[in-house]
């Protein structure tokens, strides 16, 4: 190794610099309050691939890979000096008498071309290190998947509207028709699960979208929410109508929308919320501002009657603690339950009452908890976890009986666990499905005619084939 050389120097200059910048992010990741500061090391996932590749097969690789000091700021520096240095190795040993600056040229060209070449192996070092942390309990079942005691069937396929986000009853397709929620559009369903209508997007991919009710009744219309972009409120036809809460300036982005009749005058309000400095603010039914609350880690916000008085209002987490919004954006409740679950669903279970519970998930648990901040059921559930979105919803199998609890989870960035209990607490189904990209959780209970049972409908994404599923006992 010859200190002159001039792979060495600009090897040296490269790898300062990229000590440097790793330096310099791993104090603003330390000095961060916010939960997704880890994004900051995200730029050296790829320029440091080939240590992230290798260093998975190492013994204890995992946990040395979490490590940013050693991985990006010792061996990806190591590796961009190494790169121009064996460059202008490789140019001197093949043509000796090249010129100096054609060297220079040669070793700072493959720079550029190094970085090309590592995104597909950012993308294998990405894709193994989500299969190696799934959850151990997750492994086993995917490992040996259980028969179940449930008949599932495909009723709907449709991958060219992307995923499902939602199942809704649908009023105008009969007391069992269905709308099927996608991201890139609508399909209405009757009872016979007959396709009946459909809506596209114009080849516009929304993160959810939620159908808009009018006096209680789904008006034809549909709020969408872009990821990190802005809400949107979509005519019949799926034309936007009008769209709020863009980013503008230093901002943090859009994190969700909700919508509901808060005032109880009959018509749609919106509720778009920021996970940092904006808060939540409330639309009226013509996209225009009426009130901002101020909140800082906003997870997750709906819009639903949770006192049981008849009146909808604004549920939302924020920080350790639950809020409750009212029609002028005041804050009616304030309900601190200590949990790491970072989202929450509603449900009305184990009790079907007018005031529902907290559904709450945690690391190999599911709790629900009313609003008094009381555990009402402690159910257990391998391989769950705190982070991920989650939809819950009770479902009559048998006539005469209790509901059960039908949960869906999201438990990793590429799985989805169904989880279905009976009214005694006990766990009867627990399925697991691999969803590359990920996915919103889709979950319904619908009306099989006038049995008094009830179709579990379950949006599935697995292996990259989008339908949906109902589930009923043989």
């Amino acid at each position: 190794m010859t200190p002159k050389s001039v792979g060495f120097k600009l090897g040296l200059i490269v790898a300062i610099l990229h000590l440097l910048l790793v330096l310099l992010t791993y104090a603003a990741v330390v000095h961060s309050t916010s939960s997704t500061a880890g994004l900051a090391y995200l730029p050296f996932m790829f320029l440091d691939a080939p240590v992230l590749f290798l260093g998975g097969f190492l013994p204890g690789g995992d946990a040395l890979m979490r490590q940013p000091l050693i991985v990006f700021g010792g061996a990806g520096s190591f590796l961009w000096f190494a790169i121009p240095w064996l460059a202008d190795r490789l140019v001197a040993r093949i043509f000796p008498n090249t010129r100096r600056w054609i060297r220079w040229l040669a070793a700072s060209a493959v720079l550029p071309a190094a970085i090309f070449a590592f995104v597909p192996l950012s993308h294998l070092s990405v894709s193994r290190s989500i299969r190696a942390e799934r959850p151990e309990e997750i492994q086993a079942l995917l490992k040996n998947p259980s028969p179940g005691l449930f008949a599932k069937r495909t009723v709907l396929e449709a991958k060219e509207l992307g995923g499902i986000c939602g199942i809704h009853p649908d009023p105008a397709g009969g007391e069992d028709g269905v709308l099927v929620l996608f991201h890139r559009g609508v399909v209405r369903l009757d009872r016979d699960w007959t396709e009946t209508s459909r809506v596209e997007f114009a080849d516009i991919y929304y993160q959810t979208v939620e159908p808009v009710r009018t006096a209680g009744a789904f008006d034809e219309r549909f709020l969408a929410y872009r990821f990190f972009d802005y809400a949107a409120l979509l005519g019949p036809d799926g034309g936007e109508i009008w769209r709020a809460g863009e980013k503008t300036g230093q901002d943090s982005p859009l994190a969700g929308a909700a919508t509901g009749d808060i005032d109880g005058d009959g018509r749609p309000e919106f509720a778009l919320y920021h996970t940092y400095q904006k808060g939540i603010s409330l639309h009226d039914d013509s996209g225009r501002l009426r009130w901002t609350h101020y909140a800082n880690s906003i997870d997750h916000v709906v819009m639903a009657d949770v006192r049981g008085n008849g009146r909808q209002e604004i549920l939302m987490r924020a920080g350790r603690d639950f809020l409750i919004l009212d029609a002028d954006g005041t804050c009616a409740a304030q309900i601190p339950i200590e949990t790491d679950s970072s989202g929450f669903a509603l449900v009305h279970w184990p009790e079907q009452s007018a005031r529902p519970n907290l559904l709450l998930t945690e690391d190999n648990r599911i709790r629900i908890v009313d609003f008094d901040g009381n555990d009402l059921r402690e159910l257990d559930a391998p391989g769950c976890r705190s982070y991920g979105d989650v939809v819950a919803v009770p479902v009559r199998f048998r006539n005469g009986e209790p509901p059960a609890l039908a949960v869906r989870k999201n438990v990793h960035p590429d799985l989805a666990v169904l989880y279905v209990y009976t009214a005694d607490n006990r766990l009867i189904h627990q399925s697991v499905e691999i969803r590359p990209g990920g996915g919103t959780p889709a979950l319904a209970a619908v009306p099989a005619g006038d049995s008094g049972v009830e179709r579990l409908l379950v949006g599935s994404g697995e292996n990259n084939q989008v339908r949906l599923l109902e589930y009923s006992l043989d």
